[in-house]
């Protein structure tokens, strides 16, 4: 019986050991982090071990738990890296986190060895798609409000991601990036397709949002 009890004991301190160990981003290490997954919306998990010297006041014993610790995702006007490095784990970045989704990180010309192009987060200006990323088009910043004025040439867009899952489209905008300037939303990507949602923009067409392009099966295929 004796042997039992002491089975019971140590499974027991097993089980309070492996209790005790902290969770990234909850508790004490709330805000700490392995990977960006373990940070809040709108942040991104930086590494401890970065190239520019920063130091983080985290005890010994707790920092063994966590690799980096959580910062806010680039907004208008903050620093940030054209290819943002990541030092070997997924979601780990180094210095700086890369700009928010709905803007850019526009080159500033200045090189810092050895994470590379630094820039500002800012909204990109266009004039077609091939002035954007390749996963992003050219989304025109003027507004129509009659038929008459959809063939306004001379305006300026801003680059947008292009659509992916529930991201708000337009019907008649198809799929695939556009070779020119769009109105109001990026079409979906090539794996996606804009279904309507029952709503009409005047002078614009259906409004929908992107899902996943179903592949074609052929009738006699289940």
């Amino acid at each position: 019986m004796a042997g039992y009890e002491m089975l019971f004991l140590f499974l027991g301190f097993v089980f309070i050991s492996v209790q005790a160990v902290p969770a990234p981003g909850r508790g004490a290490l709330e805000g700490y982090c392995i990977t960006s997954d373990d940070c809040k919306k709108g942040e991104c998990c930086i590494s401890f071990n970065t190239p520019r010297g920063k130091r983080e006041a985290l005890s010994p014993d707790l920092r063994k738990f966590v690799d980096g610790k959580c910062e806010q995702l680039g907004s208008v006007g903050d620093k940030c890296y054209v290819n943002p490095l990541s030092p070997g784990e997924s979601g780990l970045f180094y210095d700086r986190c890369p700009c928010s989704s709905d803007i850019n990180c526009n080159s500033d010309g200045i090189i810092l060895p050895p994470i590379g192009l630094s820039g500002t987060c800012g909204v990109k200006e266009c004039s077609q798609s091939d002035d954007c990323q390749n996963d992003e088009c050219c989304v025109s910043k003027f507004r129509p409000i009659g038929k008459r004025s959809l063939d306004s040439a001379n305006q300026l867009g801003i680059c947008k991601p292009m659509g992916t899952t529930n991201s708000d489209c337009l019907v008649s905008n198809g799929s695939g990036r556009p070779k020119d300037r769009v109105f109001l939303h990026c079409p979906c990507g090539d794996a996606f397709t804009c279904r309507g949602i029952g709503i009409r923009d005047i002078p614009l067409g259906a409004l929908g949002k992107c899902s996943f392009r179903r592949p074609f099966r052929g009738p006699f295929l289940p």
